[in-house]
Protein backbone atom coordinates (compact mmCIF):
# COMPACT_ATOMS: atom_id res chain seq x y z
CA UNK A 1 0.00 0.00 0.00
CA UNK A 2 2.96 2.22 1.08
CA UNK A 3 4.55 1.53 -1.87
CA UNK A 4 1.75 2.55 -4.24
CA UNK A 5 1.12 5.50 -2.81
CA UNK A 6 4.72 6.57 -2.96
CA UNK A 7 4.08 5.68 -7.01
CA UNK A 8 1.65 7.74 -7.52
CA UNK A 9 3.37 11.09 -5.80
CA UNK A 10 5.88 10.43 -8.32
CA UNK A 11 3.04 10.50 -10.53
CA UNK A 12 1.65 13.81 -9.27
CA UNK A 13 5.27 15.02 -8.99
CA UNK A 14 5.66 14.37 -12.54
CA UNK A 15 2.12 15.75 -13.37
CA UNK A 16 3.39 18.97 -11.88
CA UNK A 17 6.09 19.19 -13.90
CA UNK A 18 4.23 19.43 -16.82
CA UNK A 19 2.06 21.68 -16.10
CA UNK A 20 4.54 24.07 -14.72
CA UNK A 21 6.19 24.10 -18.28
CA UNK A 22 2.91 24.33 -19.63
CA UNK A 23 2.29 27.09 -17.35
CA UNK A 24 6.18 28.96 -18.58
CA UNK A 25 5.27 28.04 -22.22
CA UNK A 26 1.93 30.60 -21.69
CA UNK A 27 4.04 33.04 -19.65
CA UNK A 28 6.04 33.21 -22.84
CA UNK A 29 3.36 34.46 -24.71
CA UNK A 30 2.11 37.42 -22.53
CA UNK A 31 3.17 40.60 -24.46
CA UNK A 32 0.79 43.66 -23.39
CA UNK A 33 -0.70 44.72 -20.06
CA UNK A 34 -4.37 45.26 -18.97
CA UNK A 35 -4.99 48.54 -16.94
CA UNK A 36 -5.96 46.07 -13.72
CA UNK A 37 -2.07 44.68 -14.13
CA UNK A 38 -0.16 47.93 -14.83
CA UNK A 39 -2.49 48.65 -11.28
CA UNK A 40 -0.64 45.85 -9.82
CA UNK A 41 3.22 47.19 -10.28
CA UNK A 42 2.17 50.64 -9.68
CA UNK A 43 0.01 49.67 -6.03
CA UNK A 44 3.27 47.38 -5.23
CA UNK A 45 5.83 49.40 -5.84
CA UNK A 46 4.72 53.62 -4.78
CA UNK A 47 7.12 55.02 -3.05
CA UNK A 48 6.23 58.96 -1.16
CA UNK A 49 6.04 58.23 2.57
CA UNK A 50 6.79 56.32 5.66
CA UNK A 51 4.90 55.28 8.29
CA UNK A 52 6.06 57.82 10.73
CA UNK A 53 6.17 60.47 7.90
CA UNK A 54 2.14 59.93 7.60
CA UNK A 55 1.78 59.83 11.13
CA UNK A 56 3.17 63.07 11.65
CA UNK A 57 1.13 64.54 8.74
CA UNK A 58 -1.68 63.24 10.71
CA UNK A 59 -0.39 64.95 13.75
CA UNK A 60 -0.32 68.38 11.43
CA UNK A 61 -3.57 68.10 10.47
CA UNK A 62 -4.94 67.91 13.61
CA UNK A 63 -5.47 64.39 12.85
CA UNK A 64 -8.35 64.69 9.77
CA UNK A 65 -7.32 61.07 8.13
CA UNK A 66 -8.95 61.71 5.07
CA UNK A 67 -7.26 65.46 4.29
CA UNK A 68 -4.25 64.33 5.12
CA UNK A 69 -4.43 61.15 2.57
CA UNK A 70 -5.45 62.43 -0.22
CA UNK A 71 -2.81 64.95 0.89
CA UNK A 72 -0.08 62.62 0.92
CA UNK A 73 -1.57 60.69 -2.30
CA UNK A 74 -1.70 63.85 -4.62
CA UNK A 75 1.44 64.76 -3.98
CA UNK A 76 2.92 61.17 -5.62
CA UNK A 77 3.89 58.97 -7.09
CA UNK A 78 3.71 60.96 -10.75
CA UNK A 79 3.89 64.05 -9.46
CA UNK A 80 1.51 66.76 -12.12
CA UNK A 81 3.32 68.92 -14.51
CA UNK A 82 6.54 66.99 -13.58
CA UNK A 83 9.38 65.64 -16.27
CA UNK A 84 10.23 62.49 -15.95
CA UNK A 85 12.80 60.20 -17.63
CA UNK A 86 12.51 56.57 -19.12
CA UNK A 87 14.23 55.08 -15.74
CA UNK A 88 12.28 57.27 -13.18
CA UNK A 89 8.99 56.11 -14.24
CA UNK A 90 10.40 52.42 -14.19
CA UNK A 91 11.16 53.37 -10.65
CA UNK A 92 7.85 53.85 -9.99
CA UNK A 93 6.32 51.07 -10.98
CA UNK A 94 9.82 48.30 -9.74
CA UNK A 95 10.57 48.22 -6.36
CA UNK A 96 13.74 47.11 -7.74
CA UNK A 97 14.68 50.21 -9.52
CA UNK A 98 13.27 52.19 -7.13
CA UNK A 99 12.17 52.32 -2.80
CA UNK A 100 12.04 48.84 -1.34
CA UNK A 101 9.82 47.29 1.67
CA UNK A 102 6.93 50.47 1.19
CA UNK A 103 4.73 48.54 2.95
CA UNK A 104 3.28 51.86 4.21
CA UNK A 105 2.97 53.08 1.01
CA UNK A 106 1.53 50.19 -0.35
CA UNK A 107 -0.91 50.13 2.47
CA UNK A 108 -2.06 53.54 1.83
CA UNK A 109 -2.41 53.77 -1.19
CA UNK A 110 -4.60 50.72 -1.60
CA UNK A 111 -7.43 52.49 0.59
CA UNK A 112 -8.11 54.43 -2.74
CA UNK A 113 -8.05 51.23 -4.65
CA UNK A 114 -11.43 48.66 -4.45
CA UNK A 115 -9.13 45.73 -3.06
CA UNK A 116 -7.58 44.74 0.34
CA UNK A 117 -3.50 45.41 0.45
CA UNK A 118 -2.36 41.91 1.17
CA UNK A 119 -1.59 40.74 -2.42
CA UNK A 120 0.37 44.13 -3.31
CA UNK A 121 2.38 43.39 -0.08
CA UNK A 122 2.92 40.27 -0.63
CA UNK A 123 4.34 41.71 -4.76
CA UNK A 124 5.86 44.42 -2.86
CA UNK A 125 8.45 41.98 -0.95
CA UNK A 126 8.45 39.29 -3.39
CA UNK A 127 9.81 42.32 -5.61
CA UNK A 128 11.58 43.91 -3.08
CA UNK A 129 13.79 40.55 -1.89
CA UNK A 130 14.67 38.75 -5.16
CA UNK A 131 17.15 41.10 -7.27
CA UNK A 132 17.27 40.78 -10.90
CA UNK A 133 13.99 39.57 -11.73
CA UNK A 134 11.38 41.79 -13.47
CA UNK A 135 8.33 43.15 -12.10
CA UNK A 136 6.35 40.74 -14.84
CA UNK A 137 8.37 37.74 -13.39
CA UNK A 138 7.33 38.26 -10.13
CA UNK A 139 3.60 38.71 -10.79
CA UNK A 140 4.59 35.02 -13.11
CA UNK A 141 5.99 33.83 -9.48
CA UNK A 142 3.59 34.37 -7.28
CA UNK A 143 0.59 32.87 -10.06
CA UNK A 144 2.67 29.91 -10.74
CA UNK A 145 2.99 29.11 -7.23
CA UNK A 146 -0.32 29.95 -6.10
CA UNK A 147 -1.86 27.28 -9.08
CA UNK A 148 0.44 24.43 -8.38
CA UNK A 149 -0.36 24.68 -5.20
CA UNK A 150 -4.26 24.82 -5.79
CA UNK A 151 -3.42 21.81 -7.69
CA UNK A 152 -1.71 19.87 -4.82
CA UNK A 153 -4.84 20.98 -3.03
CA UNK A 154 -7.04 19.62 -5.83
CA UNK A 155 -5.31 16.09 -5.69
CA UNK A 156 -6.14 15.82 -1.86
CA UNK A 157 -9.69 16.62 -2.28
CA UNK A 158 -10.43 13.70 -4.91
CA UNK A 159 -8.20 11.54 -2.94
CA UNK A 160 -10.68 12.37 0.14
CA UNK A 161 -13.65 12.29 -1.97
CA UNK A 162 -13.15 8.94 -4.20
CA UNK A 163 -10.59 7.19 -2.50
CA UNK A 164 -8.65 7.07 -5.57
CA UNK A 165 -5.45 8.35 -6.02
CA UNK A 166 -5.28 7.97 -9.77
CA UNK A 167 -8.32 9.88 -10.15
CA UNK A 168 -6.71 12.72 -8.52
CA UNK A 169 -4.05 12.65 -10.88
CA UNK A 170 -6.52 13.13 -13.80
CA UNK A 171 -7.83 16.23 -11.91
CA UNK A 172 -4.58 17.65 -11.50
CA UNK A 173 -4.06 17.44 -15.20
CA UNK A 174 -7.42 18.59 -16.18
CA UNK A 175 -7.64 21.68 -14.73
CA UNK A 176 -4.03 22.39 -14.44
CA UNK A 177 -3.64 21.99 -18.76
CA UNK A 178 -7.12 24.01 -19.09
CA UNK A 179 -7.68 27.38 -20.69
CA UNK A 180 -8.44 28.64 -17.56
CA UNK A 181 -5.33 28.05 -15.80
CA UNK A 182 -3.32 29.50 -18.33
CA UNK A 183 -4.96 32.68 -18.70
CA UNK A 184 -5.01 32.65 -14.57
CA UNK A 185 -1.43 31.99 -14.52
CA UNK A 186 -1.10 35.51 -16.96
CA UNK A 187 -3.23 37.77 -15.54
CA UNK A 188 -1.26 39.57 -12.92
CA UNK A 189 -3.71 40.28 -9.86
CA UNK A 190 -4.40 38.73 -7.15
CA UNK A 191 -7.04 35.74 -8.45
CA UNK A 192 -4.34 33.36 -8.82
CA UNK A 193 -3.56 33.31 -5.08
CA UNK A 194 -7.68 33.89 -4.24
CA UNK A 195 -7.76 30.45 -5.98
CA UNK A 196 -5.50 28.48 -4.03
CA UNK A 197 -6.62 30.16 -0.73
CA UNK A 198 -10.44 29.12 -1.76
CA UNK A 199 -9.33 25.63 -2.75
CA UNK A 200 -7.08 25.37 0.53
CA UNK A 201 -10.60 26.36 2.46
CA UNK A 202 -12.97 23.94 0.81
CA UNK A 203 -10.09 21.21 1.98
CA UNK A 204 -9.88 21.94 5.44
CA UNK A 205 -13.89 21.89 5.64
CA UNK A 206 -13.78 18.87 3.87
CA UNK A 207 -11.36 17.43 6.35
CA UNK A 208 -13.78 18.25 9.21
CA UNK A 209 -16.58 16.73 7.74
CA UNK A 210 -14.26 13.79 7.33
CA UNK A 211 -13.84 13.84 11.46
CA UNK A 212 -17.20 13.51 12.01
CA UNK A 213 -16.97 17.45 12.85
CA UNK A 214 -14.99 17.14 16.07
CA UNK A 215 -13.16 20.69 16.05
CA UNK A 216 -9.75 20.68 17.16
CA UNK A 217 -7.49 23.72 18.06
CA UNK A 218 -5.27 22.70 14.84
CA UNK A 219 -8.02 22.79 11.99
CA UNK A 220 -10.18 25.55 13.53
CA UNK A 221 -6.98 27.39 13.94
CA UNK A 222 -6.04 26.89 10.01
CA UNK A 223 -9.68 27.75 8.72
CA UNK A 224 -9.53 30.85 10.50
CA UNK A 225 -6.31 31.71 9.19
CA UNK A 226 -6.79 31.22 5.67
CA UNK A 227 -10.21 32.83 6.05
CA UNK A 228 -8.75 36.16 7.08
CA UNK A 229 -5.70 35.87 4.74
CA UNK A 230 -8.47 35.14 1.81
CA UNK A 231 -10.37 38.23 2.95
CA UNK A 232 -7.16 40.44 3.18
CA UNK A 233 -6.32 39.18 -0.90
CA UNK A 234 -9.77 39.93 -2.47
CA UNK A 235 -13.47 40.61 -1.21
CA UNK A 236 -14.87 38.03 -3.16
CA UNK A 237 -13.47 35.40 -1.05
CA UNK A 238 -16.71 36.00 1.52
CA UNK A 239 -19.06 34.81 -0.89
CA UNK A 240 -17.18 31.18 -0.20
CA UNK A 241 -16.78 32.19 3.47
CA UNK A 242 -20.00 33.02 4.48
CA UNK A 243 -21.55 29.91 2.51
CA UNK A 244 -19.05 27.33 4.35
CA UNK A 245 -19.76 29.11 7.54
CA UNK A 246 -23.54 28.72 7.83
CA UNK A 247 -23.44 24.80 6.18
CA UNK A 248 -21.07 24.38 8.83
CA UNK A 249 -23.66 25.58 11.86
CA UNK A 250 -26.04 23.43 9.73
CA UNK A 251 -24.00 19.90 9.85
CA UNK A 252 -22.97 20.39 13.14
CA UNK A 253 -25.92 20.74 14.82
CA UNK A 254 -27.06 17.99 12.53
CA UNK A 255 -24.33 15.68 13.82
CA UNK A 256 -25.31 17.19 17.65
CA UNK A 257 -21.90 19.35 18.00
CA UNK A 258 -21.67 22.38 19.74
CA UNK A 259 -21.04 25.37 17.84
CA UNK A 260 -20.24 27.68 20.18
CA UNK A 261 -15.89 27.38 19.92
CA UNK A 262 -16.63 27.41 15.89
CA UNK A 263 -19.00 30.54 16.34
CA UNK A 264 -17.04 32.38 18.72
CA UNK A 265 -13.82 32.17 16.75
CA UNK A 266 -15.30 33.74 13.63
CA UNK A 267 -16.26 37.02 15.89
CA UNK A 268 -12.77 36.99 17.06
CA UNK A 269 -11.42 36.63 13.31
CA UNK A 270 -13.76 39.41 12.10
CA UNK A 271 -12.47 41.79 14.54
CA UNK A 272 -8.94 41.06 14.11
CA UNK A 273 -9.76 41.49 10.62
CA UNK A 274 -11.26 44.88 11.02
CA UNK A 275 -8.48 45.71 12.88
CA UNK A 276 -5.83 44.80 9.91
CA UNK A 277 -7.97 46.86 7.53
CA UNK A 278 -10.42 48.57 9.03
CA UNK A 279 -11.28 50.53 5.29
CA UNK A 280 -12.89 47.48 3.89
CA UNK A 281 -16.31 48.97 5.21
CA UNK A 282 -15.42 52.57 3.08
CA UNK A 283 -14.16 50.37 0.22
CA UNK A 284 -17.62 47.85 0.20
CA UNK A 285 -19.83 50.95 0.77
CA UNK A 286 -18.41 54.07 -0.88
CA UNK A 287 -16.17 52.36 -3.14
CA UNK A 288 -17.20 53.32 -7.04
CA UNK A 289 -16.87 49.50 -8.14
CA UNK A 290 -19.21 49.00 -5.20
CA UNK A 291 -22.08 51.34 -6.44
CA UNK A 292 -21.62 48.71 -10.08
CA UNK A 293 -22.23 46.21 -8.27
CA UNK A 294 -24.84 47.21 -6.43
CA UNK A 295 -26.51 48.30 -9.97
CA UNK A 296 -25.96 44.64 -11.55
CA UNK A 297 -27.44 43.14 -8.56
CA UNK A 298 -30.20 45.47 -9.27
CA UNK A 299 -31.01 45.19 -12.33
CA UNK A 300 -32.31 41.35 -11.53
CA UNK A 301 -30.40 39.92 -14.61
CA UNK A 302 -29.17 36.66 -13.67
CA UNK A 303 -30.19 34.21 -16.52
CA UNK A 304 -28.77 36.83 -19.00
CA UNK A 305 -25.48 36.72 -16.85
CA UNK A 306 -25.74 33.10 -16.54
CA UNK A 307 -25.78 32.81 -20.48
CA UNK A 308 -22.98 35.16 -20.74
CA UNK A 309 -20.75 33.74 -18.46
CA UNK A 310 -21.70 30.31 -19.33
CA UNK A 311 -19.92 31.07 -22.77
CA UNK A 312 -16.62 31.87 -20.88
CA UNK A 313 -17.06 28.74 -18.48
CA UNK A 314 -17.32 26.75 -22.14
CA UNK A 315 -14.03 27.75 -22.95
CA UNK A 316 -12.30 27.70 -19.11
CA UNK A 317 -13.02 24.37 -18.77
CA UNK A 318 -14.07 22.43 -21.81
CA UNK A 319 -11.94 24.04 -24.25
CA UNK A 320 -14.63 25.78 -26.27
CA UNK A 321 -16.48 21.99 -26.92
CA UNK A 322 -20.08 22.22 -26.25
CA UNK A 323 -19.97 18.84 -27.29
CA UNK A 324 -17.76 18.14 -24.28
CA UNK A 325 -19.81 19.92 -22.42
CA UNK A 326 -23.17 18.21 -23.41
CA UNK A 327 -21.29 15.04 -22.67
CA UNK A 328 -20.90 16.16 -18.98
CA UNK A 329 -23.60 17.68 -18.77
CA UNK A 330 -25.33 14.56 -19.33
CA UNK A 331 -23.43 12.42 -16.86
CA UNK A 332 -23.84 14.25 -14.26
CA UNK A 333 -27.61 14.16 -14.80
CA UNK A 334 -26.82 10.20 -15.14
CA UNK A 335 -24.98 9.88 -12.01
CA UNK A 336 -27.80 12.27 -9.81
CA UNK A 337 -30.66 9.73 -11.11
CA UNK A 338 -27.92 6.75 -9.97
CA UNK A 339 -27.20 8.33 -6.66
CA UNK A 340 -30.87 9.43 -5.69
CA UNK A 341 -32.19 6.04 -6.70
CA UNK A 342 -30.00 4.27 -3.89
CA UNK A 343 -30.72 7.03 -1.17
CA UNK A 344 -33.99 5.83 -1.63
CA UNK A 345 -33.11 2.04 -1.54
CA UNK A 346 -30.48 2.84 1.77
CA UNK A 347 -31.87 5.63 3.37
CA UNK A 348 -30.25 8.78 4.00
CA UNK A 349 -29.30 7.67 7.54
CA UNK A 350 -25.98 5.40 5.66
CA UNK A 351 -24.84 8.14 3.90
CA UNK A 352 -24.69 10.21 6.42
CA UNK A 353 -22.74 7.64 8.94
CA UNK A 354 -20.15 7.48 5.96
CA UNK A 355 -19.49 11.48 5.99
CA UNK A 356 -19.74 11.08 1.94
CA UNK A 357 -23.57 13.11 2.10
CA UNK A 358 -21.79 16.70 4.16
CA UNK A 359 -18.57 15.97 1.67
CA UNK A 360 -20.49 15.93 -1.55
CA UNK A 361 -22.86 18.76 -0.18
CA UNK A 362 -19.67 20.84 0.99
CA UNK A 363 -18.07 20.44 -2.66
CA UNK A 364 -21.01 21.59 -4.78
CA UNK A 365 -22.96 24.12 -2.53
CA UNK A 366 -20.42 26.53 -1.79
CA UNK A 367 -19.34 27.05 -5.67
CA UNK A 368 -22.59 27.17 -6.81
CA UNK A 369 -23.66 29.62 -4.53
CA UNK A 370 -20.06 31.67 -5.04
CA UNK A 371 -20.33 31.10 -8.91
CA UNK A 372 -24.15 32.21 -9.23
CA UNK A 373 -23.36 35.58 -6.78
CA UNK A 374 -20.07 36.79 -8.40
CA UNK A 375 -22.28 35.89 -12.04
CA UNK A 376 -25.16 38.15 -10.68
CA UNK A 377 -22.91 41.30 -9.41
CA UNK A 378 -19.84 41.24 -10.97
CA UNK A 379 -18.88 44.96 -13.00
CA UNK A 380 -18.84 43.34 -16.08
CA UNK A 381 -18.43 39.98 -18.18
CA UNK A 382 -14.80 38.73 -17.29
CA UNK A 383 -13.59 35.51 -16.63
CA UNK A 384 -11.22 36.40 -13.87
CA UNK A 385 -14.41 37.14 -11.03
CA UNK A 386 -15.06 33.01 -11.05
CA UNK A 387 -11.18 32.28 -11.58
CA UNK A 388 -11.34 30.46 -8.19
CA UNK A 389 -14.47 28.33 -9.19
CA UNK A 390 -12.84 26.33 -11.88
CA UNK A 391 -10.69 24.41 -10.07
CA UNK A 392 -13.71 23.05 -7.57
CA UNK A 393 -16.17 22.79 -11.15
CA UNK A 394 -12.74 20.97 -13.03
CA UNK A 395 -13.12 18.15 -9.83
CA UNK A 396 -16.72 17.84 -10.18
CA UNK A 397 -16.17 16.96 -14.25
CA UNK A 398 -13.43 14.86 -13.64
CA UNK A 399 -15.13 12.50 -11.05
CA UNK A 400 -18.34 12.40 -13.13
CA UNK A 401 -16.28 11.22 -15.87
CA UNK A 402 -14.73 9.26 -13.88
CA UNK A 403 -17.73 7.50 -12.21
CA UNK A 404 -19.81 7.54 -15.33
CA UNK A 405 -16.66 5.36 -17.41
CA UNK A 406 -16.26 3.37 -14.40
CA UNK A 407 -20.21 1.96 -14.50
CA UNK A 408 -20.00 1.00 -18.26
CA UNK A 409 -16.23 -0.40 -18.06
CA UNK A 410 -14.97 -1.97 -15.15
CA UNK A 411 -11.06 -2.04 -15.64
CA UNK A 412 -9.24 0.57 -14.52
CA UNK A 413 -6.53 0.95 -17.16
CA UNK A 414 -9.34 1.30 -19.55
CA UNK A 415 -11.09 3.99 -18.29
CA UNK A 416 -7.58 5.71 -17.19
CA UNK A 417 -7.12 5.23 -21.09
CA UNK A 418 -10.23 7.23 -22.06
CA UNK A 419 -9.58 10.02 -19.69
CA UNK A 420 -5.89 10.58 -20.80
CA UNK A 421 -7.66 10.78 -24.13
CA UNK A 422 -10.26 13.54 -23.41
CA UNK A 423 -7.86 15.25 -21.64
CA UNK A 424 -5.49 15.06 -24.10
CA UNK A 425 -7.82 16.42 -26.56
CA UNK A 426 -9.14 18.93 -24.33
CA UNK A 427 -5.45 20.35 -24.58
CA UNK A 428 -4.71 20.27 -28.14
CA UNK A 429 -8.14 22.19 -28.35
CA UNK A 430 -6.67 24.76 -25.98
CA UNK A 431 -3.63 25.42 -27.47
CA UNK A 432 -5.60 26.62 -30.71
CA UNK A 433 -7.30 29.24 -28.50
CA UNK A 434 -5.74 32.46 -27.78
CA UNK A 435 -6.01 33.33 -24.52
CA UNK A 436 -7.45 36.73 -23.09
CA UNK A 437 -4.91 37.46 -20.99
CA UNK A 438 -2.01 37.42 -23.29
CA UNK A 439 -2.51 40.64 -24.17
CA UNK A 440 -0.67 40.46 -27.93
CA UNK A 441 1.07 43.76 -29.04
CA UNK A 442 -1.33 44.40 -32.35
CA UNK A 443 0.28 45.06 -35.63
CA UNK A 444 -0.73 48.57 -35.48
CA UNK A 445 0.83 49.06 -31.88
CA UNK A 446 4.38 47.42 -33.35
CA UNK A 447 4.01 50.34 -36.65
CA UNK A 448 3.36 52.80 -33.59
CA UNK A 449 6.18 52.01 -31.66
CA UNK A 450 8.41 51.61 -34.27
CA UNK A 451 7.92 55.75 -35.64
CA UNK A 452 6.80 57.20 -32.24
CA UNK A 453 9.41 55.56 -29.53
CA UNK A 454 11.86 58.83 -29.83
CA UNK A 455 9.32 61.27 -28.63
CA UNK A 456 8.99 62.77 -25.19
CA UNK A 457 5.40 61.52 -24.18
CA UNK A 458 2.84 64.02 -22.62
CA UNK A 459 -0.21 62.54 -21.48
CA UNK A 460 -3.26 64.56 -20.87
CA UNK A 461 -6.17 63.31 -18.59
CA UNK A 462 -9.08 64.74 -16.48
CA UNK A 463 -9.73 65.47 -12.78
CA UNK A 464 -9.69 63.29 -10.53
CA UNK A 465 -8.44 60.23 -12.72
CA UNK A 466 -5.81 58.19 -12.62
CA UNK A 467 -5.84 56.07 -16.06
CA UNK A 468 -2.12 57.28 -16.69
CA UNK A 469 -0.80 54.47 -15.41
CA UNK A 470 -2.21 52.66 -18.55
CA UNK A 471 0.12 54.05 -20.52
CA UNK A 472 3.06 55.35 -18.83
CA UNK A 473 6.10 53.07 -19.16
CA UNK A 474 4.07 50.97 -21.50
CA UNK A 475 6.62 52.34 -24.35
CA UNK A 476 10.58 53.39 -24.02
CA UNK A 477 9.91 57.10 -24.66
CA UNK A 478 12.91 59.04 -23.29
CA UNK A 479 10.53 61.33 -21.23
CA UNK A 480 6.95 61.31 -19.61
CA UNK A 481 5.08 64.12 -18.18
CA UNK A 482 1.56 63.72 -16.81
CA UNK A 483 -0.93 66.67 -16.67
CA UNK A 484 -4.53 67.30 -16.25
CA UNK A 485 -6.72 69.00 -18.66
CA UNK A 486 -7.65 71.65 -16.63
CA UNK A 487 -3.80 72.97 -16.82
CA UNK A 488 -2.93 72.46 -20.67
CA UNK A 489 -3.27 76.19 -21.17
CA UNK A 490 -0.81 76.60 -18.73
CA UNK A 491 1.26 73.95 -19.37
CA UNK A 492 1.50 74.89 -23.48
CA UNK A 493 1.98 78.42 -22.78
CA UNK A 494 4.94 77.76 -19.99
CA UNK A 495 6.78 74.18 -20.37
CA UNK A 496 6.02 72.71 -23.50
CA UNK A 497 8.83 72.72 -25.67
CA UNK A 498 7.96 73.97 -29.34
CA UNK A 499 11.18 72.21 -30.64
CA UNK A 500 10.57 68.85 -29.21
CA UNK A 501 8.19 65.87 -30.59
CA UNK A 502 5.61 64.18 -28.80
CA UNK A 503 3.64 61.39 -28.60
CA UNK A 504 0.67 62.90 -26.82
CA UNK A 505 -1.79 60.50 -25.11
CA UNK A 506 -5.24 62.32 -24.57
CA UNK A 507 -7.73 60.55 -21.88
CA UNK A 508 -11.05 59.05 -24.05
CA UNK A 509 -12.72 60.89 -20.97
CA UNK A 510 -11.40 64.66 -22.13
CA UNK A 511 -13.09 67.07 -23.87
CA UNK A 512 -10.94 66.30 -27.24
CA UNK A 513 -12.91 69.47 -29.30
CA UNK A 514 -11.35 71.87 -25.55
CA UNK A 515 -7.92 69.82 -25.84
CA UNK A 516 -7.50 70.44 -29.87
CA UNK A 517 -8.50 74.08 -29.33
CA UNK A 518 -5.82 74.64 -26.68
CA UNK A 519 -3.03 73.79 -28.72
CA UNK A 520 -4.09 75.31 -31.93
CA UNK A 521 -4.61 78.93 -30.20
CA UNK A 522 -1.00 77.97 -29.43
CA UNK A 523 -0.38 77.88 -33.12
CA UNK A 524 0.76 74.26 -32.79
CA UNK A 525 -0.81 71.46 -34.59
CA UNK A 526 -1.59 67.68 -33.64
CA UNK A 527 -2.72 64.46 -35.25
CA UNK A 528 -4.36 61.43 -34.42
CA UNK A 529 -1.64 58.54 -34.84
CA UNK A 530 -4.52 56.12 -35.51
CA UNK A 531 -2.83 53.94 -32.37
CA UNK A 532 -5.03 54.17 -29.01
CA UNK A 533 -5.53 52.14 -25.86
CA UNK A 534 -8.26 51.39 -24.39
CA UNK A 535 -8.32 55.01 -22.10
CA UNK A 536 -6.55 56.86 -24.62
CA UNK A 537 -6.24 58.13 -28.18
CA UNK A 538 -2.75 59.19 -29.14
CA UNK A 539 -1.90 62.24 -30.74
CA UNK A 540 1.39 62.99 -32.99
CA UNK A 541 2.86 66.83 -32.65
CA UNK A 542 6.11 66.80 -34.58
CA UNK A 543 8.21 70.27 -34.51
CA UNK A 544 7.77 72.95 -37.54
CA UNK A 545 10.67 71.99 -39.87
CA UNK A 546 13.36 74.83 -40.00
Amino acid sequence: MERNKGIYNEVVVFALVIILINSIFYCMKKEGYFLDEKATFYYSSVSYTSFYDFVQSLARNDFAFEKTLFGTLNSAPMVIGERYTADEVKALFDAQSGDKFTFADTYLVSIIDAHPPLYYILFNTLNSSVPGISAKNIGFLINILSLLLTCIFLFKIIVLLTEDRLCGVFGILFYGLSYDFANCVMYIRMYALLTFLIVLLLYLYLLLANNDFNLNNKILLKICLVEVIAMLTQYYAALFIFPLFFMTIIFMLANKKTVKRYFACHIIIAIIYLCIWPFSIIQLTHNGRSQDIMNNAASFKLLLRLKEFGGLLKYSIFSGSKVFLIITVFFAALLGIICLKKIIQNGITKLKESHKLWLYLYLIIPVSIFYMVSVYISPWVMDRYVMPAIPIFSIIVIWVLWKSVKLVLKKDWICALLLMVVILVSYVNTLKIEPRYAYPITEKKHEFISNNVDKEALIIEPENDAEYIEVVDDINHPYWTMIKDKGLSDYLTETFIADNDYAIYISKYCDLEYITGEFAHQNYSIINSGYSTDFFDVYIYQKSPQ
